[in-house]
C-alpha cells in the first residue's frame, strides 16, 4: 500500500555527517508498504493519506537497557535514593532485585504476559520503537526461561522490536547465598545451553557490583 503524510510541521533527526540535529520543515513523506521510500516539500497523492496534524516527526527511540518483565513496583525506593541510601543499603533492607522475585516466581505464564504487556505498551506509547528487554527477576531455571518467552511473545504481538537479553546472573537468589558458586554452576551449565537451544535471548548479561558479581 502507498502512504503519504501531510501537514507535518518538520522532521526532526540527527545529521551524521555534521553531528549535529537536522530540521527538515514542512516535509511530506511517501511510505510504500510502511516503508519511507520519498521525503519531499511534495509527494504524489496515495491511496492512504495520514494527516500529521501540524505535528514534529522523529524517529523512534532506542531503549538500551530496561526491565519490563516484573511484578508491582519498587517505587519507594526512589524516595530511599533520594535521601541518601545506597543501592546496597537499600538492598539489605529487603529491597532491589530481590523484592522483586517474588512476585514473577508465583506468577503463571499468562499473567506474567498480561502485566508486562502493559509495560512495554507504555514505552512504545512514548515513542520507542526498540527495545533491549532483560530477565532477571526469576533467578531460577523455570523463571527464566519464563520471563525470556514471555519476552519473545511480546515481541511478536507488539509493534515494537525487542532485542532479549538472558540476566540470570542479575543477583543471587535467597536459597543460593550460601552456595553461589552453584548458582554460578547452574547458570553456565543449565540456563544458558536451554536459552540458546530454544532461542530465548540474543544476548547474555552480568549484573557487577559490590555485593553481586564481579569479573573475577
Amino acid at each position: 500500500m502507498v502512504t503519504r503524510i501531510y501537514n507535518i510541521k518538520s522532521i526532526l533527526t540527527w545529521n551524521p555527517q555534521k553531528n549535529n540535529l537536522l530540521e527538515i520543515k514542512n516535509p511530506e513523506i511517501l511510505l510504500l508498504n510502511d516503508k519511507i521510500i520519498e521525503i519531499n516539500t511534495k509527494v504524489e497523492n496515495a491511496e492512504n493519506n495520514i494527516d500529521a496534524k501540524n505535528n514534529v516527526l522523529t524517529p523512534g527511540f532506542i531503549d538500551s537497557h530496561t526491565h519490563p518483565i516484573f511484578v508491582g513496583n519498587r517505587s519507594k525506593e526512589f524516595l530511599l535514593r533520594a535521601s541518601g541510601k545506597t543501592y546496597q543499603e537499600i538492598a539489605t533492607q529487603g529491597g532491589g532485585i530481590v523484592s522483586s522475585i517474588k512476585g514473577v516466581r508465583q506468577s503463571s505464564f499468562d499473567d506474567l504476559y498480561d502485566l508486562s504487556k502493559i509495560n512495554v505498551k507504555n514505552i512504545y506509547k512514548n515513542g520507542t520503537t526498540l527495545l533491549e528487554a532483560k530477565s532477571g527477576y526469576g533467578l531460577t531455571f523455570n523463571d527464566e526461561i519464563k520471563s525470556l518467552a514471555v519476552i519473545k511473545l511480546l515481541n511478536n504481538n507488539l509493534p515494537i522490536e525487542i532485542i532479549p537479553t538472558f540476566l540470570g546472573a542479575h543477583a543471587f537468589p535467597i536459597e543460593f547465598l550460601n552456595n553461589k558458586d552453584e548458582y554460578v554452576r547452574i547458570i553456565c551449565e543449565e540456563m544458558i545451553p536451554e536459552i540458546a537451544e530454544q532461542k530465548l535471548a540474543e544476548f547474555c548479561d552480568v549484573f557487577c557490583e559490590k555485593g553481586y558479581f564481579d569479573v573475577i
